[in-house]
């Protein structure tokens, strides 16, 4: 497998990929372009991770921010439906609202943040 198959097994953009397995972004656009090429044991290594970190569902959560509060509105496994219901939220309650990606496992319970966007009104 090459690097941009394994990244897009695990169905993420390239700068989370990157981000979430510490790996230079520059160095994953040289993998993918081909530019340069990942060493075997890399590849390897990447798509045994990918495979475990990735077999749990990515759930995206939308969460209000006030000034001390913080409280979760709205759960989807699509970016798109998370980012249209934060948009017409920050600008309803006029308050900031962030969306998180959360790996999760099957019951809901451990989950790993390692992307979010935050959306002002």
């Amino acid at each position: 497998m090459t690097a941009k198959q394994i990244r897009e097994q695990a169905g993420i953009k390239r700068v989370d990929f990157a981000k979430y397995y510490n790996i230079p972004l520059r160095t994953m656009e040289n993998w993918e372009s081909g530019t340069t090429e990942a060493p075997a044991y890399v590849l390897d290594l990447l798509e045994r991770a990918v495979r475990e970190d990735f077999k749990k569902p990515n759930i995206f959560r939308v969460y209000s921010i006030a000034e001390h509060d913080e409280f979760e509105m709205f759960k989807t496994k699509s970016r798109r439906q998370a980012i249209e219901f934060a948009r017409v939220e920050a600008q309803r309650t006029k308050q900031t609202v962030e969306i998180r990606l959360h790996v999760c496992d099957i019951d809901d319970e451990d989950c790993t943040c390692f992307d979010y966007d935050t959306i002002d009104f």
